[in-house]
């Protein structure tokens, strides 16, 4: 790319999108690629469905232990439900788009936009590879503010570590800082998204599970410890055991500190409570 540049510069030409695809060959996605803004668009994305591979699960699980109830509100096509299942779990399922995924126990998924959904009575914890682009903030501050839960886990570009102007982002990492991020020291593999027929490529994200965790006084306080860790070196590795329930929760309100708050969550949309402890009762219909 850049011996491409000086030698459009040195012929007089602009570094125009044309001529630098005429100068290296490349599409249009491809030109995306080589100067590091390759995007799909929206219309691209659909129901921007990129479901996560073994890699990033075998890794999460050998390294942290959840309660045996789960909540995967994100749950796609069930990637994840079902190596949290073979691990031990029981999992409640439910995403915005009806997949017609399914748990162990025939038990179908909720339909449901987690940003609208009120918390369970009871303790569980949260495993999921939440939506990207403009919900994500507001996804993960839900969870916190709304559901939280003892423990949850998402993945998550690294760059989410960054950012000061979305209020939802200032509380996820300000003022409800994740206990530990996963670093992963070598990139995951590519996740293409759903239905993507066109040739695979290398992964250019760097991803992290962040781990945020209730502390002994029932508030999440950091301290965002970082670490670094090779999927491959977890490929063959036994997932921890489920963790024991422990004392029953204790909520306490957090702080709202220096960072400006979002609106709440009621704010013009009626709330549904999903509860992963009385889980959607509908069988699966097989023929």
């Amino acid at each position: 790319m850049r011996r491409a540049l000086d030698e459009l510069l040195a012929s007089g030409s602009g570094p125009t999108r044309a001529a630098l695809k005429r100068e290296l060959g490349l599409s249009r996605g491809n030109l995306r690629a080589a100067v590091g803004t390759d995007s799909a668009t929206a219309a691209e994305r659909g129901n921007n469905l990129y479901q996560t591979g073994p890699e990033a699960m075998s890794t999460l699980l050998a390294l942290e232990s959840f309660l045996t109830r789960i909540y995967e509100p994100a749950v796609g096509k069930g990637a994840i439900l079902r190596l949290l299942e073979a691990a031990g779990y029981e999992v409640s399922i439910s995403d915005l788009v009806d997949y017609g995924t399914v748990t162990k126990h025939g038990e179908c998924q909720g339909v449901i936009d987690f940003c609208v959904t009120n918390a369970a009575d009871d303790d569980y914890d949260i495993v999921t590879n939440p939506p990207y682009g403009t919900i994500l903030n507001a996804f993960v501050a839900h969870a916190l503010r709304v559901h939280r839960p003892r423990k949850m886990a998402l993945l998550l570009n690294l760059n989410f570590l960054a950012g000061f102007e979305d209020p939802d982002r200032c509380f996820a990492m300000d003022i409800c800082p994740p206990a530990r991020v996963i670093v992963f020291s070598r990139r995951l593999p590519m996740m293409h998204r759903d239905g993507w027929d066109g040739e695979e490529a290398g992964s250019r994200m760097n991803c992290a599970w962040f781990i945020w965790e209730r502390n002994a006084d029932g508030i999440y306080a950091g301290p965002a410890i970082v670490s670094r860790a090779d999927w491959k070196n977890f490929e063959n590795a036994p997932a921890l055991p489920p963790a024991d329930r422990g004392e029953p929760r204790e909520d306490k309100p957090q702080q709202s500190g220096e960072c400006p708050e979002a609106p709440p969550a009621d704010a013009g949309v009626q709330e549904t409570a999903v509860s992963p402890s009385k889980r959607q009762r509908r069988k699966a219909v097989t023929a």
